[in-house]
This record gives C-alpha cells, sequence and structure tokens, in this order.
C-alpha cells in the first residue's frame, strides 16, 4: 500500500568522501532525469567537501528549481576514533547511524543511498510506500548465503555469528546500500549512541561493520522489497545471466557492488556497466573519469595476469590428464 504524500518532498541521503566526488554526480544526475514529478531534498552527508565542491554540487543538482541540496552540520567527534575502517568502506559509511539525531523532527523517512549506485526509475511510489510497521524498507543482500561459504579466517567469527542467526533465528540479511528508514518510529529508540553501544557487543565479529551492526540490530523489524528491482547487485546480476537492456528496462535503484567499479580499471568489464556511464554522461567529471579509465586500462596487467593465470591451470590440468591416462593405459594393457 502506498501513503500519499501531503506536499513532502523524496529525501535522498548519501554519504561522499572526496574520493568518490566524482561518482556522486552520476546519482544526482540519475536522480534528475527520472524523478520529475516531486521535490527532492538531498541530503550530503559529509565532512570532507570543501566550499568549491559544495558549490559544484548545488550548481549541478540545483539547476532544477524542485531539486535542493541539504549539508547537516556532522560533528564527527561524535564518533569514537577506535571505529574500523578501511580503504574501501571509510568514517563516512556510519554517518548513516546519525540520521536519527541530525535531521529535523518534521521528517519521517528518508532513503539512504550509497555512492555507488543509482536511480534508474520513478520511486515515488516506492519512497512513500507503507513501512507496515516496520523500521526500515531493505533489500536481501543476494550473496549474502555465498560469503558465509567462505573459508576465510579474518571473517571466521562473522561468518559463524551470522549462520547462526540465519538458521536459528531466520535472519534475512539485506545490503545497508538501500535502506528506506521509517525516522519517525526509528528516533523513539535509535541514537548514535544506541547504535554505538549494540556495535560495541558485535565488535568482535562485525566485518563488513555498519551493515552487520544494522542487520543485528534490526532483524525481524524490516520490510523487504524485491532485490531484483530495487537495489540490484550489478555484478551478481551479470553472473546470473542479466543484462544492460534487462536492468536498464527493469530495475529501478542500481548498486555498482564489488571492489571493481565502473570507473576503475583493473576489472573485467560486463555490459551493465553502461548503465552508469549512461548517468555520468554530462556530469562535470564525466569525460575525465572517462580518460583516467582508458589511460589507466594501457598500463594495467589484470586482464594479462588473469589470462596468464587461467593459461597456468589449464596446462596443470593438461599434465594431470595425460599423467592419468597412461596410468589408465597400464592398467588397462
Amino acid at each position: 500500500m502506498t501513503r500519499t504524500p501531503s506536499g513532502a518532498p523524496i529525501r535522498i541521503a548519501a554519504a561522499p568522501d572526496k574520493k568518490v566526488l566524482p561518482v556522486v554526480f552520476a546519482l544526482l544526475n540519475s536522480i534528475l532525469i527520472n524523478e520529475k514529478g516531486y521535490p527532492v531534498e538531498f541530503y550530503c552527508l559529509s565532512t570532507k567537501l570543501d566550499d568549491q565542491d559544495k558549490a559544484l554540487l548545488l550548481d549541478f543538482f540545483c539547476k532544477d528549481p524542485q531539486k535542493k541540496i541539504i549539508f547537516p552540520r556532522i560533528n564527527e567527534d561524535l564518533l569514537p576514533n577506535d571505529l574500523p575502517t578501511t580503504d574501501v568502506w571509510p568514517q563516512e559509511m556510519y554517518y548513516r547511524l546519525l540520521l536519527t539525531d541530525i535531521l529535523d523532527k518534521e521528517i519521517d523517512r528518508i532513503l539512504y543511498l550509497d555512492t555507488d549506485m543509482i536511480v534508474n526509475k520513478e520511486i515515488s511510489d516506492f519512497y512513500f510506500s507503507d513501512f507496515e510497521g516496520s523500521l526500515m524498507t531493505v533489500a536481501k543482500d543476494p550473496v549474502f548465503d555465498y560469503t558465509l561459504t567462505l573459508n576465510n579466517p579474518n571473517t571466521k567469527a562473522r561468518n559463524d555469528f551470522f549462520r547462526h542467526l540465519r538458521d536459528n533465528e531466520g535472519l534475512n540479511y539485506f545490503c545497508s546500500g538501500m535502506l528506506l528508514m521509517n525516522i519517525a518510529k526509528l528516533r523513539k529508540e535509535y541514537s548514535l549512541n544506541r547504535y554505538l553501544e549494540i556495535f560495541d557487543s558485535l565488535r568482535d565479529k562485525a566485518a563488513l561493520y555498519d551493515q552487520d551492526l544494522l542487520n543485528y540490530a534490526h532483524r525481524g523489524q524490516v520490510r523487504y522489497v524485491d532485490n531484483t528491482v530495487y537495489g540490484v547487485f550489478t555484478w551478481d546480476s551479470h553472473n546470473k545471466g542479466r543484462t544492460y537492456e534487462d536492468i536498464k528496462n527493469n530495475a529501478a535503484i542500481v548498486h555498482f557492488t564489488a571492489p571493481a567499479k565502473p570507473w576503475t580499471h583493473n576489472a573485467i568489464r560486463y555490459d551493465i556497466e553502461q548503465l552508469w556511464w549512461d548517468y555520468a554522461k554530462g556530469t562535470p567529471y564525466y569525460l575525465t573519469m572517462l580518460e583516467n579509465v582508458f589511460f589507466a586500462s594501457l598500463h594495467s596487467t589484470f586482464t594479462e595476469d588473469e589470462f596468464n593465470k587461467l593459461k597456468s591451470e589449464n596446462e596443470e590440468l593438461r599434465s594431470l590428464l595425460s599423467h592419468s591416462m597412461e596410468i589408465l593405459k597400464k592398467f588397462t594393457g
């Protein structure tokens, strides 16, 4: 059931650091292109962007008078210095946990999106849909069960813990990259301090940090939508046979997951990446990003290394097969 909005805008939040600023423009452009029926407020959760960066974002997004960017005040000191981060997951990943604290009291919902996502359809029906009593509307992580099978000693404690929750409590693990948050209900019980308390009890197990925390904290309290339409994982979709045309025509919110992104060069390319470039086109950093990928790929040995690895494995298999055939001949005369 869809809620009837009373003139409220669609509110979307993302948390870019300086490094991914060029990428954010593709997300903004995707919203400009696809969301024309409602005003949109984009909440840019960042402490790293300077005035020039902000001006560039404002000039680009607010050329549509129905679009607005808000830069909420974020106190970095609220986050403990010992919160784990990586090059892939910087401090900004925790900013989604601040939303119940920093949003104005009249705001009852917001859609949080990771910066490596794009909006590919008009999403007002999704955005204003009924929470049905849940704290969030989310999409299932399609690779969760696979990650639990990986024999990585660094994630063993995490995998054992979440496997237990899955098998004994029916945990349906979701991706924190897309969260339609019921702020009105969340703020009654959850704040940054509350999340940090929960994280302390999970610290020795968490490997995907904010995502593990939110799944543990809100298990059984979320509503699921179709993850082949919302929060679509592109690399997983490619592996399952989905194509650029399929995703373009049928997916509403698309997530360019995995460390290799359309705008990076050390990767095996696949056609769904074109969709991201469709939305990057016309943004301020489009040509710069294209050049970076092209020229970096000229010097990259990634594809050649992968080919040589397959060639070496093939030669080993040929040798084993030849040896096996020789043994078989001896036994069969």
